[in-house]
């Protein structure tokens, strides 16, 4: 079974192709430096499909983020499901302790 047919996970290959080449290609080999990760990490998250159980941690989705000038929810291709609440939750209340201690 082919994977062209199933988009990329992540927008970040689309917004490095509306960049003029050049700066494209000084933008992609900055960013594995920046999120502290290897070319190859990097290579993986670019092509990484929707689908796939490779997920890119949120500070890492940031910092990209930010040197891509545009928002962590733009960088998704696909719409990010909330896992759903257990029917019955646990009740919280915070001790007026100095330390805060977290009663349940």
């Amino acid at each position: 079974m082919s994977n062209n047919n199933i988009p990329y996970k992540y927008a970040i290959r689309d917004i490095l192709d509306a960049m003029p080449t050049s700066q494209a290609l000084r933008v992609k080999a900055d960013l594995p430096y920046y999120c502290g990760v290897t070319r190859q990490t990097f290579a993986t998250w670019l092509n990484a499909r929707v689908g796939d159980k490779l997920d890119i941690s949120a500070d890492k989705l940031q910092i990209i983020a930010i040197i891509l000038n545009t928002s962590v929810s733009a960088l998704f291709n696909y719409v990010v499901k909330p896992h759903p609440l257990p029917a019955t939750r646990r009740k919280y209340t915070f001790s007026n302790t100095a330390s805060t201690h977290l009663v349940m």
